[in-house]
């Protein structure tokens, strides 16, 4: 049964079962909370962990003899699922695996990013504008994700940036939103979108760069991802992972879970962190205590899933000592990128002048690959460049790029409604490796037919 037909059919109900399902929906919340957390939070996302949790609604239902006049049990048991898990007018899009963000505009209207790029959520037969006809029905839903988390929406806090499993959640309310209540969601996915096959097909990386990239995990090169939001960093960092040796203990640091890199490689050595962020600072646990306490455990490469703060500094310290691995950060460019990290270095307190933290992150990574997301919608890796070293007389990092995407308006390819279905660029190979570099990469384990066009 459709959400609009649920609508409508619950609008027949009397006010009086309307309120004995609502009472009930808070008692099984309560105690689904109480009992089965976990579960409770994976089901927003995992069907078959909503199966379960469809079997523990049932069983309290008949444990507690709760009856709805008119309505069936296994009827009563779908309501209150919904009620406590589902998505409403949303849950299409939740459903559908291509679509990674999801965005709630007040009433006026619903966007998505998917395959055609950012859409307005509409009816496919009738083309009719999907939204939520009240600014109630919205907080309904806001406060039902929200409930099972341990953020606060109120008067007082009318907002919060929280997750569930394979969620990230953002939420303003009308008191600081004037669209009325929006809502941000983010989805990720245990599976790898990012595969090689996929990345030629749509000519997001060169077969010449696909070799490359797994080399240089294989030669354990330290790689800073660089990208602005929904370029595709988090999927690159798992198409590079799939490279690394599985015996090969790796520390995967994240402050909110989008990677589940365990999940997408068993057998490979990986144990992770996360950030929990509650507000009260005596239960927060910073990246920074995380990266602390995983580095304790003698990881041989670490994975941070984006630096954002504070902790950036340690982490060029761990990959400035020797050790391997990748992060990704927020920025347009491989030299924005740079400065990003500086000032979040400089943020941690560190006694070092900006000069000085450039010098520790030109000798903390090897490479940097950019990532855009380009006129057509598509993804695409534009830039990888070596990073060569510092010039001191100059105070700033060296860069040898060695492959550039290139296109051109002229080849664009238009389509009925003027925006550009196919961008036509190439990825250009322009320099080979350095003499450093190629140095490193020659007493790797990288195998040489990968980078043969690169010596």
């Amino acid at each position: 049964m459709s959400y609009a037909d649920k609508q409508s059919k619950a609008k027949l109900l009397g006010e009086a079962e309307q309120d004995l399902i609502d009472e009930s929906v808070e008692k099984l919340r309560k105690y689904l909370i109480e009992t089965n957390k976990s579960l409770l939070e994976s089901s927003f996302l995992d069907r078959e962990k909503r199966d379960k949790l469809s079997s523990k609604i049932s069983e309290y239902i008949q444990r507690n003899s709760i009856a709805i006049p008119n309505i069936e049990q296994q009827e009563l048991v779908s309501t209150i699922l919904d009620e406590i898990t589902g998505f409403g007018i949303l849950q299409p899009l939740i459903d559908r695996e291509d679509i990674t963000d999801i965005f709630v505009n007040g009433t006026k209207s619903i966007r998505y990013i998917g395959p055609e790029g950012d859409t307005l959520f509409v009816e496919p037969l009738t083309n009719e504008v999907i939204t939520f006809s009240s600014e109630s029905e919205i907080l309904r839903l806001a406060y039902r994700l929200v409930n099972v988390t341990e953020s606060t929406l109120t008067t007082a806090k009318p907002y919060t940036d929280t997750a569930l499993p394979r969620l990230r959640l953002n939420i303003m309310k009308s008191d600081i939103s004037g669209i009325g209540t929006s809502i941000s969601i983010r989805k990720s996915s245990s599976e790898l979108r990012a595969t090689r096959e996929r990345m030629l097909e749509t000519n997001q990386a060169s077969a010449e760069e696909l070799d490359f990239f797994k080399a240089a995990v294989q030669a354990k090169l330290k790689i800073l991802i660089v990208g602005g939001t929904g370029t595709g960093k988090t999927e690159f960092i798992k198409h590079l992972a799939q490279h690394i040796p599985n015996n090969e203990r790796t520390l995967v640091a994240e402050d909110d879970p989008e990677l589940f890199l365990h999940e997408l490689y068993p057998e490979k050595h990986f144990y992770t962190f996360e950030c929990r962020m509650t507000g009260n600072p005596e239960t927060d646990i910073p990246y920074s205590i995380g990266l602390k306490l995983g580095l304790r455990q003698h990881p041989r490469r670490i994975i941070v899933g984006e630096s954002r703060g504070e902790e950036a500094m340690q982490m060029v310290e761990f990959f400035e000592s020797g050790h391997s691995g990748f992060t990704s950060i927020h920025a347009e460019s491989s030299e924005e990128a740079l400065q990003r990290l500086k000032k979040m270095c400089l943020r941690s307190g560190v006694n070092l002048s900006g000069d000085d933290i450039l010098q520790s992150i030109a000798g903390a990574f090897d490479l940097i690959i950019v990532m855009e997301k380009l006129e057509d919608n598509n993804r695409y890796i534009t830039q990888v460049s070596e990073i060569e070293g510092y010039d001191y007389q100059k105070n700033r990092v060296t860069l040898n790029d060695l492959f550039l995407f290139d296109y051109k308006k002229e080849n664009f390819v238009f389509n009925d409604l003027g925006g550009v279905e196919q961008l036509n660029g190439v990825h250009e190979l322009k320099n080979k490796f350095s003499h450093r570099l190629k140095r490193k990469m020659s007493r790797s384990l990288a195998e040489p037919k990968l980078i043969e066009k690169l010596i």
